[in-house]
């Protein structure tokens, strides 16, 4: 194989498998999946994607097969660390975020309404399900009856020290718009407020960035207006993933940056002055893009945390990386 990310690579034979053993898993407690959700939207994405593959009968060519592909790989990153956390001590703390993914919120690596109040949830979800592979006595803020963010959302206790994570999301009101600074500093500054309410020895802030990030310049529609009016939609392509990862990663520093540049370098230190929080800013970036490998383009999930800092937070950080990537 011409590419060295072969783990990256999503079986939907297996995918599918997977959701299966899921529903059984949330039957078992009393966990229905609507059809109508989100959730049950890309469990059956998963199963077309599936179909279409062993049948090319049943593929049409002039469909936009992007939604249909982020719902897919969206909850298979969610199944696949779900499923692993299931036999852990601590993921009965999870039942009731679980809970609410079987209403809706799956779309973690997509644009959702800044009014989607579950989405935020679920990210607190996906951090979770990365703490739980990284550390142990895992503690999850209840996602209905919570502290209304008076504690980090997250709580893990990792080489014996207890760390608190604050769970944060930028909004915009639409698709593609860039995050801004003033933004991304109130964000940071709630989450180092949290954490320093919390009875722990270090904490994290954890923004998402999946709402202002322009995924669909990740995979590019080439001919929009022609497919408006009926054309098979053409798709732009990447030669490799990094391609793209290093794009967000570009932008993430932008943003860094920008909120130095706009609220001054000393006063961003100054809310860790004193702090449990740890300096570290990190940004979740997940989004899906098409690369071309071995002569065939393979719509791929990308999923890391960017992490600005050489703080003692670093190496915590790099592990929820790896989790979160099914590397850990």
């Amino acid at each position: 194989m011409c590419t060295d990310r072969a783990q990256d690579l999503v079986s939907f034979a297996d995918a599918e498998r997977l959701v299966q053993e899921f529903k059984q898993l949330l039957a078992r407690h009393g966990i229905v999946i609507r059809d109508d959700s989100e959730l049950g939207i890309a469990c059956s994405s998963m199963t077309s994607i599936l179909l279409r593959h062993w049948d090319p009968t049943l593929r049409d060519l002039k469909a936009d097969i992007r939604q249909e592909f982020r719902d897919a790989l969206a909850l298979h990153a969610f199944l696949h660390n779900t499923l692993d956390a299931r036999t852990r001590p601590d993921f009965g703390q999870l039942l009731e975020h679980i809970k609410e993914l079987a209403k809706g919120g799956v779309r973690q690596n997509q644009w959702t309404n800044v009014l989607d109040q579950l989405a935020p949830k679920l990210f607190e979800l996906l951090i979770a399900l990365a703490a739980l592979r990284i550390g142990s006595d895992v503690q999850l803020d209840h996602p209905t009856k919570s502290s209304k963010g008076k504690n980090p959302d997250v709580l893990v206790t990792i080489d014996g020290a207890r760390w608190g994570i604050a769970c944060k999301m930028l909004n915009s009101y639409d698709k593609g718009c860039p995050a801004k600074p003033s933004a991304y500093f109130t964000n940071i500054e709630d989450g180092v407020r949290q954490i320093n309410n919390a009875t722990l020895d270090h904490g994290l802030v954890i923004i998402s960035r999946k709402n202002v990030i322009d995924h669909d310049r990740a995979w590019p529609l080439l001919n929009p207006e022609e497919f408006k009016y009926g054309a098979d939609p053409e798709y732009d392509v990447f030669r490799t993933a990094e391609e793209v990862t290093d794009q967000l990663a570009a932008e993430a520093r932008a943003l860094h940056q920008a909120m130095f540049d706009e609220k001054g370098e000393a006063n961003v230190l100054e809310l860790f002055k004193n702090s449990k929080a740890r300096p570290v800013s990190l940004q979740h970036l997940h989004t899906v893009a098409a690369v071309t490998c071995c002569e065939k383009t393979m719509a791929t999930p990308l999923q890391f945390l960017f992490a600005k800092t050489d703080d003692i937070g670093r190496p915590v950080a790099e592990l929820l990386n790896r989790a979160l990537q099914h590397r850990q």
